[in-house]
């Protein structure tokens, strides 16, 4: 246990010094901008506007921030899988995943009960609307309900997460796995990120966020955090986030 705490602590040590270089590279852009002059190139590639080399002639590694703690997962779960609150998730993945779980044909209106009792209101008629248009793709219709289509993909909901491979999941699910990231990110770094920073280590250090990185998604990312209440802008102008 002692090894891994000590692991824990080094590697969240590497994160924090990323962070402050980080610091260091924005004050050199808005210092560069005050002057009017180019940015150099080393510092754009730093900062990921131009394709910077992989690996140096030691073979030199990025720094890889630690993931978030993963939370209990279904026995089938692939390590690559990734998770996402079920009360962020949309009607339909949420139809299928009950469906994946399911022992037998279930009805919309069966359907509507087992998510009401794992805390998620879907009415009948929504669930109905869904299957119209999952029929044949992912739904067989049989005499006594739905089941799941052979081979179709959904998600397995367990223990108030969905998981599943990123490529089943739509758009806004995955915002809330980029969100939880983000959380993640303001928790390690104590001293607060600004959204360029946010935007370039999720997409350069983070191998575990699968959910797409630019500017203006982390952008709106952060105004949902702060109305949700899990990040606060920083006072003063550094224009720096924390976890709240």
């Amino acid at each position: 246990m002692d090894v891994l705490v000590s692991k824990f602590m080094k590697e969240m040590a590497a994160a924090q010094s990323l962070t402050r270089l980080l610091d260091a590279a924005e004050e050199c852009l808005r210092a560069h901008d005050a002057a009017g002059m180019k940015y150099p190139e080393p510092l754009l590639r730093m900062l990921g506007e131009e394709e910077a080399p992989r690996g140096g002639e030691k073979g030199r590694q990025c720094l890889v921030i630690p993931a978030p703690q993963r939370p209990p997962a279904p026995p089938e779960a692939d390590d690559g899988w990734i998770w996402v609150e079920i009360t962020a998730m949309k009607a339909s993945n949420l139809t299928l995943g009950v469906l994946r779980g399911a022992r037998k044909p279930m009805t919309p209106s069966e359907i509507s009960e087992a998510l009401g009792l794992i805390g998620v209101e879907v009415s009948r008629g929504t669930i109905g609307n869904i299957g119209t248009r999952l029929f044949g793709s992912h739904i067989r219709r049989l005499d006594d309900g739905w089941v799941l289509v052979e081979g179709a993909t959904s998600p397995v909901l367990f223990q108030g997460f969905a998981w599943g491979p990123h490529t089943i999941f739509e758009a806004t699910e995955l915002a809330a796995h980029r969100r939880a990231g983000i959380v993640h990110l303001l928790r390690v770094q104590p001293d607060g990120m600004q959204m360029m920073q946010i935007a370039h280590t999720l997409a350069e250090s983070c191998p575990w966020n699968k959910a797409p990185v630019n500017k203006d998604l982390v952008k709106a990312d952060m105004e949902a955090l702060d109305e949700l209440g899990l990040a606060k802008r920083m006072a003063g102008n550094s224009g720096k986030w924390r976890a709240a």
